[in-house]
């Protein structure tokens, strides 16, 4: 594994980068109002250039948003946004990486979906690299400019913007309150506290019928009463961050990745907190501390394994609570080292449980391919209903996958929900090389480097959207793509795949040399 994956990917970089006209809609879709910007019943993709040149500006960052129909994603009837479009508050400065995190949802209640972007090397106030959020709403005719600028100094937050926290890394949405509007999760993986470098935090931001509103914000980190734990240097708190109703109180609670917390003296081994929703906010009052070294837990911990570094919600197992997905992408398998595995907890009332823990790697029984050295299985996580049974499949990135002799072209592994927990056995691995897809695996691809999943053509299935930032269109190297594979009673399907870039046909853009089109993904 190079250098230059590396840095693209984020693990051991100081940066953490972590279709023809409008098409006829010949079926009803079902609702999608979290994820349907423009309320047509089919849910629509976002997808995050956070090296976008903005006319002049270097690595400004850009999102193109591409709106569902029953033929497919159409490039004519998308956009593009960044903060230079008309309307849109703030500016595009060079280096800003506007896309760098992508999360959406109803945000203000009025049926539509809305757009939450993160912008972490955003200045503000002269503070280098403080990082913003930009909000964007939904309407009957799409995503508007009116929008939302929101950073630690926005007033009624509960911090200020320093330099360097990086306030946006990572988003996600869910209604924690219970109140029937979703709130916003943003992680602040290099926040200090009081001495402790880059320990990191997350603010909870309330969603309202005027929008995501900094009253009530709530700032969690290891250091608030209550917290399993104490924040420590470069622990990274907010690295990744999940939202889903793991106890089944009709809450969402909060799941934090801290991939470089120490467990004991076991560096940068990772942790996971699951905080409770309450009508109040995030409860850290029965905050659960989960690493690889949890009594029931199906591993252990081990040195620079960065359990944590995705996490990801879905009701795999079918009995109406959120089950917890963790990516372990540095975990050695055997004497295979940085190969990657996931772990599996389970839902239960009051708590995640972490009896019956599922480990899985490429060397689990009857698991498609094997664990290589530095595949990286566990990087990106996606959970939805790709197989129509009712219960979640999980897409599992592997973005360093060899493909044949194609070094680092990426794929992803695709498990089918079951009531025990998830199918190894009925497991797809699917890259740019299968018989039947629109692309081909080239070296240094990086397929799956980003996972979401979305009824995006009004199947009834969930579709799977994967990200490519560094495959080439054209003449731009590392322009980037999408590709998009259908659901289907089979799981989901190679044929009939889409390839989204920024130059196709229609598109209100155009692929430039290492844009890295599709870093972040969001479909909900």
């Amino acid at each position: 594994m190079g250098a230059t994956a590396l840095a693209c990917l984020g693990l051991g970089s100081v940066v953490a980068l972590v279709a023809p006209g409008p098409l006829v809609q010949t079926a009803a879709a079902a609702p999608a109002t979290a994820s349907d910007f423009n309320g047509d019943g089919y849910a629509d993709l976002a997808v995050g250039v956070p090296l976008e040149d903005v006319g002049t500006i270097a690595d400004a960052g850009a999102v193109q948003v591409f709106y569902g129909a029953a033929g497919g994603l159409s490039g004519a009837r998308g956009r593009v946004l960044h903060q230079d479009v008309a309307g849109v508050a703030d500016q595009a400065e060079a280096g800003d990486r506007f896309g760098s995190s992508v999360a959406m949802g109803d945000l203000n209640g009025d049926g539509f979906g809305d757009l939450a972007v993160g912008v972490p090397l955003e200045d503000v106030n002269g503070r280098a690299d403080a990082g913003a959020v930009q909000v964007f709403y939904g309407s009957a005719s799409g995503l508007t400019t009116t929008n939302q600028f929101l950073t630690q100094d926005t007033a009624g937050t509960v911090d200020v913007a320093e330099a360097g926290d990086r306030f946006g890394s990572a988003l996600a949405v869910g209604d924690v309150s219970g109140s029937g509007i979703v709130d916003l999760a943003v992680g602040v993986p290099y926040e200090d506290i009081g001495r402790a470098v880059d320990a990191g935090a997350v603010h909870v931001l309330r969603g309202s019928a005027a929008g995501v509103t900094a009253t009530g914000d709530q700032l969690v980190q290891q250091n608030t009463r209550g917290a399993a734990d104490v924040a420590e240097k470069s622990d990274q708190f907010g690295k990744a961050v999940a939202i889903g109703d793991i106890a089944g109180s009709g809450k969402a609670d909060l799941a934090v990745g801290v991939p470089y917390e120490n467990v004991g003296r076991i560096a940068d081994a990772g942790a996971v907190h699951v905080l409770r929703g309450s009508t109040a906010g995030v409860s850290t009052a029965a905050d659960q501390l989960l690493t690889q070294n949890s009594k029931g837990a199906g591993d252990k911990s081990e040195k620079g394994d960065r359990f944590g570094w995705a996490v990801t919600t879905g009701d795999l197992s079918g009995n109406a609570k959120a089950d917890l997905a963790v990516g372990v992408p540095r975990e050695d398998v055997g004497k295979v080292v940085d190969a990657g595995a996931i772990h599996l907890f389970r839902g239960s009332t009051g708590a995640v449980s972490t009896a019956g823990d599922q480990v899985i790697s490429q060397n689990t029984r009857n698991v498609a391919d094997k664990s290589e050295r530095g595949d990286l299985f566990g990087y990106s996580l996606t959970a939805a209903n790709l197989a129509g049974s009712g219960k979640a499949d999980l897409a599992v990135g592997v973005p360093l996958e060899n493909v044949g002799s194609v070094v680092d072209a990426g794929a992803v592994a695709v498990f089918e929900g079951s009531t025990p927990g998830l199918r190894s056995a009925d497991d797809k691995l699917i890259h740019q090389s299968n018989r039947g897809s629109d692309a081909s695996a080239e070296r240094n691809d990086q397929f799956a480097a980003a996972v979401a999943s979305a009824n995006l053509v009004g199947s009834g299935y969930a579709d799977l959207a994967v990200g490519v930032p560094l495959e080439n269109v054209g003449a731009a190297p590392d322009g980037g793509s999408v590709q998009v594979f259908r659901g289907a009673t089979s799981g989901v399907t190679i044929s009939r795949d889409q390839v989204l870039t920024q130059s196709i046909t229609g598109a209100p853009s155009a692929a430039e040399r290492s844009d890295r089109f599709g870093s972040a993904v969001t479909a909900r």
